[in-house]
């Protein structure tokens, strides 16, 4: 099979996305746009730049393009609820994520910033709720155990909190984070107080 080059152009804006060539990554995802104005996917990761670099208004039009060309995507509607959380509106916030998951019930990033958003607003059952399904469905998604484990010890449940900083930090946490000494000098405190 040929390859377009449109989609020459949006397979190297991935590449240059995935090690930090914003401004590379950007130049061919417009190139890929450009060859071929219908490419949903194009116009999301586009979205998901400008998201990047706080470019809220661009960020959005892309996402509202992709769902325009393609009405079942998930991941621009993950987009558009990254969006709204961020301008501070939750309930659009909350609508953006739920379509995400209906659309495919799995997806690990639209529930883990669901249940973020639900501590956010106070329910902190359903964000509990949230998290668990997100490391049952990946136990490498780290950020998963130290969400979870922050709700835990919100909701007073200190042992299992330890439990999830321990799984977080087990898997690679204090690297992907910088904060490993933190979260360690957290456990200490915690079982202190148990």
């Amino acid at each position: 099979m040929n390859k377009s080059k449109a989609d020459f152009y949006f397979d190297r804006g991935q590449a240059r996305h995935m090690v930090g060539d914003i401004g590379g990554a950007a130049a061919d995802y417009q190139a890929a746009i450009a060859e071929q104005a219908d490419y949903p996917a194009a116009h999301c990761n586009l979205g998901s730049l400008y998201f990047q670099q706080n470019d809220l208004q661009q960020a959005m039009n892309h996402f509202n393009t992709a769902l325009a060309q393609q009405k079942k995507f998930p991941a621009a509607h993950l987009g558009r609820g990254n969006v709204y959380r961020r301008l501070g509106d939750k309930q659009l916030a909350l609508d953006a994520y739920k379509q995400a998951i209906k659309q495919s019930p799995n997806f690990v990033e639209a529930i883990y910033s669901r249940g973020l958003l639900y501590r956010e607003m106070g329910d902190l059952k359903s964000a509990l709720a949230d998290l668990t399904r997100v490391v049952e469905l990946n136990p490498d998604y780290i950020l998963g155990f130290v969400g979870r484990g922050n709700i835990h010890e919100r909701m007073g449940n200190i042992a299992a909190a330890i439990e999830d900083y321990e799984a977080y930090l087990a898997r690679g946490g204090a690297e992907h984070s910088g904060q490993g000494d933190a979260i360690r000098e957290k456990i200490e405190q915690m079982r202190e107080s148990l």
